[in-house]
Order: C-alpha cells, then structure tokens, then sequence
C-alpha cells in the first residue's frame, strides 16, 4: 500500500505541472485598462436663464485643461423645440452621448425673454439659428461656429403621389430629426482625437 501511495504521489509530483492550470506572472500582464467612461446622463440639462455663462465657461476652460478637451457652447432655450430634440437625441443614442462626452466639454448658453446673454453672446459669431453650437479650444478660443440645421436629417421629397401631398410633406418636416451620421461626423471633425 505505501508503494502504491508513494508512486501516485511521485507521478502528481513530476506529471501534475502538465495538467495545472497555466497562470500568467503579473509582471507579464497588460497594463491597466482606462476606467470605462462615466455613465451617460439619463435625464437632460435644462436651458436656465438664471446661470452666469461667463462663470460656466471659466470653469468649462479649466476642466477641459485637466482633461485636454475641447468645449462645445450650445445655446438655445426651454422654448426651443430643436434645442429639446437635440438633447433627447443625445439620451436615445448614449454612443453618440459617450462620444461627446469623451472629448467635449458641453456647456448650455440660454438665450430666452427672461435672459438673452447678450454681453457674453456679443463675442462670439451671430447665431443664426437655434440651438447653435460654438466649438471651443480648451483655451476657450473660438474655433467653429455652426447652427444644427447642417446635423438635421435630409428630406427628399419624391415624386411618388404621397410625397406630393403637402400635407405629408408637413408631416414628415415634423417627424425630422436629427442625422445620426452627420453628428458623428462633426464631433470627430472637432475633437483633439
């Protein structure tokens, strides 16, 4: 019996590092992975007339500093049905949100009865429209200026009996939304990388 035991023991011994498990040193592992990015919001910022855009932009240049981001200005107003569209749009595409958020620095300008922001607005390009985007260096310098038209959908009207039928026409004008492919494109034309 004690040479039966003494021979399993000395076969585990010299055949048992075959079948282990095989680990890995830790000096041989890949670094550490990035923290994966903050969740996306789940609700949207509202437009508030009673913020300093001054104060939010200083303290959007200091963060993008620290996170060597760009700053995007969004302005419109509660009463802007696009400047909604277009967060909700943000909060149904969460990539699209990720990838804003991973190199931008989002700050909402109100333009609205109750506080135009002129004195702040006055140094910047005319907004033609709403909501209109500013592109930010991190230093805060002015780099692009654009309504969101260009980010719309494009609607073809066709020729077909249905598309000729203004009414339609006015109905699919409403149902327009944001194009996914046009956002994606504008925010890696302006962000660092």
């Amino acid at each position: 019996m004690k040479i039966i035991f003494a021979s399993a023991i000395l076969v585990f011994a010299v055949f048992g590092p075959l079948y282990a498990q095989k680990t890995t040193p830790k000096k041989n592992l890949p670094p550490k992975m990035a923290a994966p990015a903050a969740p996306v919001k789940k609700t949207r910022e509202l437009f508030d007339p009673k913020r300093d855009p001054a104060a939010d932009l200083a303290a959007a240049v200091i963060r993008a500093q620290k996170e060597n981001k760009r700053i995007i200005l969004d302005v419109g107003g509660e009463w802007c049905s696009w400047c909604v569209r277009m967060d909700n749009y943000f909060l149904e595409n969460p990539a699209l949100a990720r990838l804003r958020d991973r190199n931008f620095i989002w700050v909402k300008i109100n333009f609205s009865p109750e506080n135009e922001n002129r004195a702040f607005l006055s140094k910047y390009p005319e907004v033609t429209g709403y909501p209109f985007l500013f592109v930010l260096e991190k230093d805060g310098s002015l780099l692009h200026a654009q309504p969101t038209n260009e980010l719309e959908e494009s609607i073809i009207v066709q020729s077909s009996t249905t598309m000729s039928d203004p009414q339609e026409i006015r109905k699919r004008l409403r149902e327009k939304d944001y194009d996914l492919y046009n956002f994606v494109s504008f925010l890696k034309t302006w962000a660092l990388y």
